[in-house]
């Protein structure tokens, strides 16, 4: 490959990581409901309550919110096979949330 290089001055470029297979990617309508779900939690600034604020929910209970809300709603099936991981994802990378 080094010599390969020294002759062409064209670069080759990296080609780790560009497959189109993505067999674990949590789709899109998965996460946009996810999304919606969190949303309609309520938001408290925390800047002045930061002291007397309590957690009052936990993942695993927040998630069978959501699976209630998905049943509720009549939404898909695969909506409604979102994993506890993935719900946990979505939440700790899109939202600054904490309860």
């Amino acid at each position: 490959m080094g010599k390969k290089l020294a002759i062409s001055p064209i670069l080759i470029s990296d080609q780790r990581d560009t497959h189109s297979n993505r067999p674990h990617a949590i789709p899109r309508e998965v996460k946009d409901c996810i999304k919606q779900h969190v949303s309609m939690f309520p938001v408290v600034d925390s800047h002045y309550t930061r002291q007397n604020t309590q957690k009052h929910f936990q993942f695993s209970k927040i998630y069978r919110f959501y699976q209630e809300f998905v049943k509720e709603e009549s939404i898909s099936v695969m909506a409604q096979n979102a994993t506890l991981r993935q719900y946990t994802d979505i939440f700790n990378n899109s939202f600054n949330l904490s309860f």
